[in-house]
């Protein structure tokens, strides 16, 4: 029996509607179920599931719209078109289903059958966005709003009168054929570009939104309305015809097109709902699904993920290509200039191109060339430029031991804002193919909530920060300094200290780029130590001497200072926004400063108090508690500053409170005045419902919290954290807790530092086993690195020694890790 048969029956039985709903969820359920038996293999391509989907809504669709003309006597002009993506049958599991009812006028019967169409499918569960029109009206339409335009180009009729479908389809195409599209180009391309600034601008997020992010679905959707709106081909042989892209790019569209949308489908079916948010959690399952499996040193997600990266990246090429071949049609304008400089360009509408008569086979390193005079002069590769570069790139491989090629590649790296033209030479395989260990952490996923970026990405914005370090902080080894930014994360990926095997791959990187002794040297020391001034700054205590004499020890000299320090200062900028900020800035140039005097013979200094924490000193006398709050809306942080006579278990309440309160701790710095006052600096945010962070900012929550703080019971703030913890499920990156006590850092203190997943009262879980143990927090340094958390405490026992009898510090690990 048909769909048109059963909803009959059912109706007309006297059932009614609520037996045509259950016929249609039934219909709607089988189409998933073979969708997901589709889809159930690792080689099944998500495109030719999404067609058959589609046909399959297609194969309703005509049933129910019999079915409503029949019921309703409808005898005028009707058609029903698929329209969006649906019309070009590219309809995910979850997908909105838009269709359009094309009528000549819409009498009472096309009115009742239109309504009954739409409620019954909405009924059954589909997300459906429908209109009703004439074809002129359609067009009316289109003019006047172009996201109708966009969706009415991919048209396409399922049933009915398919004279009136040729109608709007001749009205259409004389729309399109207004001023030669430039309106609907300009229009695309300013919504792109709203997109863009929406998803954010890098292909690289580590957790992507898989249809409208960058180097996504969407954009391979932009090239098929242009090419559609523009040319009229929607076949990939008629693009070739067409000239908008090459066989071989038109190639490399189809595998990102493929693979995207497989994706997209898994992430569907995953959730059992629409949502293209590729999130940490589903990037593991998908890996699995779609058949990654790990192997040695790269675990099945790393390899997943790498390959979504670098189709993103395969897509973006594909983007400029044809936006600019596209603009350039559009102008009707070629404005070709030589160049007086150099034989091997020209510039084409402003943009460097390769003359016609370059063969790469004989000059690889006129690839090298052309990013030399792109920083030059200025100007942008034109987009088949890169296609050239990209499609030559491992002749590069024959250069590579010659100094031309080295000192062609170093007048880029050193050259003004070099980050563009090396993201380019990354993403058309120059750079990999120049710098071979390079190529291993293209597309690299860092698997935490604390790196936006993959670490190639990662590391070109690195390089992009560096222009930013103060005069009087710069280096004069400007070579050594970018060298080692580029490289400060080569390591990666390879298993245990990225920072010693990064080092000792630069001791290779040297010879083969035959760098000067004292470069090579400042090099391999850099990248070995690039992660030492972040550590000694937040996870020490910079104000006792010994840690400053230990960095003094390693670091030797001001000109290593401050290649350090600008190192550092770009690193932590680069691995997302607003991570760098006045908190870590005052402590790093606090370090810098001391370092510096140090090596001047300069004794230590005293803590001092910031302005805002002075002040809360000045009123402590008033109260058993005193409080400072200020929110940078900006960092999306409220700096929150306890200030209160020190006891055992004081730190612990406070945080005990914080966490009851869903407020979490992304930085603390603790200290212990010498008036015995216990300063407490925190920068917290709240959890909302959506499970975002953002500052706490509201008056009747801070006064809470300060209330809870106040008032706090040990016992009370356990028993309400345990039920806590017992309702929240574990994080999809955990990792199991490590403790690590050291007591050769400070000559007076034990220092532990602990590290893992961050969970609910984590901070408040240790530091409260520490009072339990009786132990006395002198001072602590608590950050948190996406979903790891890292916290470190100067600690002395109850006699206000250091700790050092073997069995007592086992006894703290032991207790500790069991928190």
């Amino acid at each position: 029996m048909t769909l048109f048969d059963e909803l009959s029956r059912v109706w007309n039985g006297g059932a009614g509607r609520e037996s045509a709903v259950a016929a249609l969820k039934s219909e709607r359920a089988g189409m998933l179920d073979a969708m997901r038996r589709t889809l159930d293999t690792p080689k099944t391509v998500g495109l030719e599931a999404m067609f058959a989907h589609a046909d399959a809504l297609d194969s309703m669709l005509r049933d129910l719209f019999a079915f409503a003309c029949a019921t309703g006597n409808v005898r005028d002009r009707l058609a029903l078109v698929a329209v969006g993506g649906y019309g070009r049958r590219e309809l995910a599991p979850f997908s909105d289903v838009d269709i359009l009812f094309l009528f000549d006028a819409e009498t009472p019967e096309i009115r009742d059958a239109v309504a009954l169409i739409t409620s019954l499918l909405w009924d059954a569960g589909l997300k459906v966005g429908a209109s009703a029109r004439t074809p002129a009206e359609c067009v009316v339409e289109a003019r006047r709003d172009f996201s109708v335009r966009t969706n009415l180009l991919e048209s396409r009729i399922i049933c009915g009168d398919g004279a009136l479908f040729d109608d709007f389809c001749r009205l259409y195409n004389g729309l399109r054929a207004e001023n030669g599209g430039a309106d609907f180009v300009e229009a695309k391309l300013e919504e792109r570009a709203r997109r863009y600034r929406r998803m954010g601008q890098s292909k690289y997020m580590l957790e992507p939104n898989v249809k409208e992010g960058r180097g996504g679905l969407r954009d391979l959707h932009l090239l098929f309305w242009l090419a559609k709106y523009l040319y009229g081909v929607t076949d990939m042989i008629d693009w070739t015809r067409s000239g908008i892209l090459s066989p071989v790019a038109c190639h490399k569209f189809l595998k990102a097109h493929r693979f995207l949308a497989t994706v997209r489908c898994h992430l569907h079916l995953l959730n059992n709902k629409a949502g293209d948010i590729l999130t940490f959690d589903a990037q593991q399952k998908i890996a699995g699904i779609m058949g990654y499996f790990d192997r040695t040193g790269q675990a099945a997600v790393e390899r997943f993920m790498k390959r979504y990266y670098l189709i993103s990246k395969t897509v973006g090429e594909l983007s400029g290509q044809v936006i600019v071949a596209v603009t350039d049609a559009i102008k009707g304008e070629n404005i070709v200039r030589t160049l007086s400089e150099t034989t091997d360009f020209y510039l084409t509408n402003d943009r460097l191109a390769f003359k016609d008569h370059m063969h790469f086979n004989e000059d690889p390193l006129v690839l090298l060339r052309a990013f030399v005079w792109r920083q030059r002069l200025k100007k942008s590769l034109n987009p088949r430029a890169l296609q050239l570069i990209s499609d030559n790139a491992k002749l590069i491989r024959r250069a590579r031991g010659s100094t031309k090629a080295r000192d062609l590649f170093f007048e880029i790296l050193l050259s003004d804002n070099p980050e563009t033209a090396l993201r380019q030479m990354t993403e058309t395989g120059v750079l990999g193919c120049l710098i071979p260990e390079f190529q291993n952490i293209v597309a690299q996923v860092q698997f935490d909530l604390y790196h936006v970026y993959t670490t190639d990405e990662h590391t070109l914005k690195t390089i992009g920060f560096l222009s930013e370090t103060p005069a009087d902080k710069t280096p004069q080894s400007r070579l050594a300094l970018y060298l080692g930014a580029l490289l400060h994360d080569i390591g990666k990926g390879l298993g245990g200290d990225h920072a010693r095997k990064g080092a000792a791959l630069c001791e290779k990187i040297s010879a083969d780029l035959k760098l000067d002794s004292d470069v090579s040297e400042t090099l391999v020391w850099l990248v070995a130590h690039h992660l030492m001034m972040s550590q000694t700054a937040f996870r020490r205590d910079i104000f006792d001497p010994k840690t400053v004499a230990d960095f003094v020890a390693v670091v030797q000299s001001p000109e290593r200072l401050k290649l350090l320090y600008a190192l550092t200062v770009a690193d932590i900028k680069a691995v997302g926004a607003n991570v760098y900020n006045s908190f870590k800035a005052k402590l790093l140039d606090d370090l810098y400063t001391f370092a510096l005097e140090k090596m001047q013979g300069a004794d230590g200094r005293a803590r001092e108090l910031t302005p805002a924490q002075t002040a809360l000193a000045a009123r402590a006398a008033e109260r058993k508690y005193a409080f400072s709050v200020s929110t940078d809306a900006e960092r999306l942080v409220t700096e929150f500053i306890v200030l209160a006579p020190d006891r055992d278990g004081l730190f612990a309440e406070i945080t005990g409170a914080m966490a009851l309160e869903d407020v979490s701790v992304v930085e603390a710095q603790i200290a212990t005045l010498e008036n015995g006052m216990a300063l407490d600096t925190f920068l917290i945010q709240e959890t909302t419902i959506l499970n975002e962070r953002k500052p706490l900012d509201s008056e009747k929550k801070i006064a809470r919290l300060q209330s809870k703080i106040e008032h706090a019971d040990a016992a009370e703030i356990e028993q309400k954290l345990s039920a806590k913890r017992a309702k929240t499920p574990a994080s999809v990156l955990w990792c199991p807790p490590r403790v690590f006590i050291n007591n050769a850092a400070s000559d007076s203190c034990t220092l532990i530092e602990i590290n893992g997943t961050d969970c609910v009262g984590f901070l408040h879980a240790v530091t409260h086993a520490m009072t339990q143990l009786n132990l006395n927090i002198v001072s602590a340094h608590v950050y948190t690195y996406g979903s790891r958390i890292v916290d470190v405490f100067y600690v002395t026992g109850g006699d206000g020694e250091k700790i050092t009898g073997g069995d007592k510090i086992q006894q703290i690990k032991t207790a500790l890790l069991d928190t």
